[in-house]
């Protein structure tokens, strides 16, 4: 596990744009609601209006129809996870105040 400041977690997707990926949103108390989604991963230039918001950057990056908006200001932690049959795969686990997203791709 290789743990990212907002900044590195943020340049590890603009990298990976363009590339086939998985997102799963969730929330930190473990319920049932979520959302996941495939598709490309492409980064999202929408204009954004956000009140009170903690001081900081907001990127917004898009899976398929899914597409998130990440207040830095709100960021908590990010880990990569490598894993899979010769650790094939890599996620991205980045946690923000009360919600979790988790991007997948294959190495």
């Amino acid at each position: 596990m290789d743990e990212l400041i907002y900044a590195e977690a943020i340049s590890w997707l603009a990298q990976r744009a363009g590339e086939a990926m998985q997102i799963s949103v969730g929330t930190s108390s473990g319920g049932n609601t979520g959302v996941s989604a495939g598709g490309v991963l492409t980064r999202g230039d929408d204009e954004v209006a956000v009140i009170d918001a903690r001081p900081g950057r907001i990127d917004t990056f898009r899976v398929g129809e899914v597409a998130v908006q990440m207040l830095e200001g709100d960021f908590v932690a990010g880990d990569l996870i490598e894993w899979g049959d010769d650790a094939n795969k890599v996620t991205l686990k980045m946690e923000f105040r009360e919600i979790h997203l988790l991007f997948t791709a294959s190495h």
